[in-house]
């Protein structure tokens, strides 16, 4: 569990670091009776997905593919039934997110985020895939699964695009490690504001942590954060910030939670709010803000940083 001090330390620093990483703080027996039941209703292997690409091509589409907020949704479905107060009034819990965004402040957004294993992606979509920075997998799954949010993997990418502000509160429910497809986010990197996709980054020769970043008028050094744990490991990230993760090796479809989460407009000394005082761009790009989706909203292929 986090302490007091770091704790504090993680709140101060979040106008210049964009991220905080508040350790177990839910208990892990719950998160994994959650995993457990979310496991049994929505069952992982190959029968979700599209047999071959002409049967994705017949009754697939590349739009409204993802869980809504208000439907289409397992995680606030009647189907799953879940009381989430152990999250969601979990002291430790409320008391992390008011220090980052003040208090009243408005959860808009929740979603059950599901790594597939890599071992389980049917070969025609990992062909399909292996060269897209961002490939949403729900595209490629049966309507009836995609309550659910299932990536391979997410190159390095902004969550805030709209222009609303926001951050992102994220809860693994399984344990986490090296090849469950942790977590990675750039601290600091949305000093720079929005940026359209792919960004303009480089990893350093000397140290793999350390990356450099460019709006194509500054450079700044941002360092990578790991986020691995025990289940009811949060981690929290400015919309701005840049943050992916690689492919799942391991056998288990780690299960997360997605928590999308706006200010009280009035808590102006938030460190939240405070941090767009520090923001040297503009913070939303009204056109061409992802260049990996073709006009038909289609997947373009363009390699991705997070691998280097």
């Amino acid at each position: 569990m986090t302490s007091k001090n770091s704790s504090r330390k993680s709140w101060r620093d979040f106008e210049k670091k964009g991220f905080c990483n508040f350790g177990k703080i839910i208990n892990s027996r719950n998160c994994l009776n959650l995993q457990k039941k979310i496991s049994k209703l929505r069952k992982l292997d190959k029968n979700i997905f599209y047999k071959t690409e002409n049967e994705f091509n017949k009754k697939g589409r590349y739009h409204k593919y993802a869980p809504g907020s208000k439907d289409h949704n397992l995680l606030i479905s009647k189907e799953l039934n879940q009381n989430l107060d152990f999250i969601e009034k979990n002291p430790l819990f409320t008391k992390n997110v008011e220090k980052i965004l003040g208090k009243n402040y408005k959860i808009f957004k929740k979603t059950i985020v599901r790594s597939v294993p890599y071992s389980i992606l049917p070969t025609w979509i990992k062909n399909k895939v292996s060269d897209i920075g961002r490939p949403n997998l729900n595209p490629y799954i049966k309507d009836k699964f995609q309550d659910i949010q299932y990536f391979l993997n997410a190159d390095f990418h902004q969550d805030m695009q709209s222009g609303r502000k926001f951050c992102t509160f994220y809860i693994y429910l399984d344990d986490v490690y090296t090849k469950d497809s942790y977590l990675q986010v750039l601290e600091g990197s949305h000093i720079l504001g929005a940026q359209p996709y792919p960004h303009y980054l480089r990893k350093s020769n000397k140290d793999d942590n350390l990356w450099y970043y460019n709006d194509l008028k500054s450079v700044i050094e941002v360092k990578r954060k790991n986020v691995m744990g025990k289940g009811g490991t949060v981690s929290c990230w400015h919309g701005l910030s840049l943050h992916g993760t690689y492919y799942n090796y391991s056998k288990s479809p780690r299960i997360s939670f997605r928590y999308l989460i706006e200010p009280n407009k009035k808590a102006k000394n938030s460190p939240f709010l405070k941090s767009f005082e520090k923001i040297k761009n503009k913070i939303v790009i009204k056109k061409n803000a992802r260049l990996d989706i073709n006009p038909d909203s289609s997947f373009r292929k363009t390699g991705m940083s997070i691998s280097s």
